[in-house]
């Protein structure tokens, strides 16, 4: 008796490990789960830190103006950074608004 106990939780437990793996890797999985292999599709631009395009052109654009102030010569460096990069007057020595 205790054999055939066995033997039918034996049954039950295949039947259900196999159930399982269908469920996981069978026909329309993908579609539950997601693929692995699925061509992402490029995250949508929400603002200008997102989108890489506008992020190269500042670079660029900050390339540019070093250069600029290095062809002017050593006088323009003493002039500081272009007001646009300069931070607030009510910001003091620590880099916080008072």
């Amino acid at each position: 008796m205790l054999v055939v106990m066995g033997r039918l939780l034996l049954l039950a437990l295949v039947i259900l490990a196999v159930y399982l793996l269908w469920r996981a890797f069978g026909p329309g999985s993908n579609e539950r789960y997601g693929s692995i292999t699925q061509n992402q599709q490029r995250p949508a631009i929400k603002g200008p830190d997102d989108d890489e395009e506008f992020l190269w052109n500042i670079e660029k654009n900050r390339f540019k103006e070093r250069r600029a102030r290095e062809e002017a010569g050593p006088s323009a460096d003493l002039a500081g950074p272009p007001a646009s990069t300069r931070p607030p007057r009510a910001w003091g020595r620590g880099g916080r608004a008072r």
